[in-house]
């Protein structure tokens, strides 16, 4: 009921989405790369907070694959606010009791196989002498014990209780000092009490993150060319079986499953941006499908219409 409340609330800053072509990365995510896994019921609200000394989204995402880089001069925090949270961050299984943090910018594999509601707090610089997160440039998690994770969203709470009573108004200067000092005082006790790990010391993820980079780069390189998992097993330099477990463990979907999905969105983003003159087929064939009849089932199948009527929107 809380998140209802804030996200029903008309206020600047919420932003809602209801289709893939008008959803906008977070300012601090350059780059990001998402590719929705259940398009025909996309929806995804983000809700801004701002304190004297940082920066809270709330955000609902969507099943999504997503390639990011986060950049920021302070510290990013991402913390779950609900208790099946399921991502997949750099090979990583993350739990609803993970808490990721950053310093500096880091690349970012993440697969979100169902929506999540999670916090980003973003702390400025002022604020980010203390220690927390020592190495800078990679991405660094915490598994927290679960009286932890609840003093952190307890803090999130009475921040977004705040916000959301006060739709039409900003917090005063005495109310949102308070609020930020307790969450900070939050923080620095799970930090006093160990060292994050940092998902960058995973050697077999590093390995299987650079066979998927491969395998996206010959994809972009060669559009029209059939994919054979032969051919890309030899151009990796691996088996058809580590080709097949580096996609699953860095995308979460099976090997033909993952091309054909990247297939099918780069004909979408064609039929939206292509000349009038450009046909349907040759959308399909300069992606790679030679079947028109497959292509035009496992179109509709994933987006719930077909390609003429996404043509007809433009």
């Amino acid at each position: 009921m809380l998140f209802d409340n804030i996200f029903a609330a008309r206020r600047s800053d919420i932003i809602r989405f209801s289709d893939p072509e008008t959803f906008r990365p977070l300012e601090f995510a350059s780059g990001a790369k998402s590719l929705p896994l259940d398009p025909k019921n996309f929806a995804s609200t983000q809700a801004s907070i701002e304190l004297p000394s940082c920066q809270i989204v709330m955000q609902r995402s969507f099943p999504r694959i997503l390639d990011v880089t986060y950049r920021t001069d302070g510290i990013l925090l991402v913390v779950p606010l609900e208790e099946n949270v399921r991502v997949v961050a750099n090979g990583m299984n993350l739990s609803s009791r993970s808490l990721l943090g950053l310093r500096g910018q880091a690349s970012v594999k993440i697969v979100e196989p169902k929506d999540n509601l999670y916090a980003i707090v973003r702390l400025k610089p002022e604020i980010c002498d203390r220690g927390w997160i020592e190495k800078p440039d990679v991405l660094h998690w915490l598994k927290l014990e679960p009286s932890s994770i609840e003093n952190v969203r307890t803090s999130l709470f009475r921040i977004i209780r705040a916000a959301a009573g006060r739709p039409e108004e900003q917090m005063t200067a005495g109310v949102a000092h308070a609020l930020q000092e307790k969450l900070l005082l939050t923080l620095y006790r799970i930090f006093l009490s160990g060292v994050p790990s940092h998902t960058d010391n995973k050697k077999g993820l590093i390995r299987y993150a650079r066979i998927v980079a491969q395998i996206d780069e010959w994809i972009a390189c060669n559009p029209t060319r059939a994919i054979h998992s032969e051919e890309l097993a030899a151009i990796c330099d691996v088996s058809i079986r580590t080709l097949g477990t580096a996609v699953f463990a860095i995308r979460g979907l099976a090997l033909h499953h993952y091309l054909r999905l990247k297939r099918l969105w780069s004909v979408r983003t064609l039929l939206l941006g292509a000349p009038g003159g450009v046909t349907i087929k040759a959308c399909a064939l300069a992606n790679g499908f030679a079947h028109l009849g497959e292509f035009s089932q496992a179109y509709k199948t994933t987006f719930g219409e077909t390609a003429s009527r996404t043509r007809a929107r433009m």
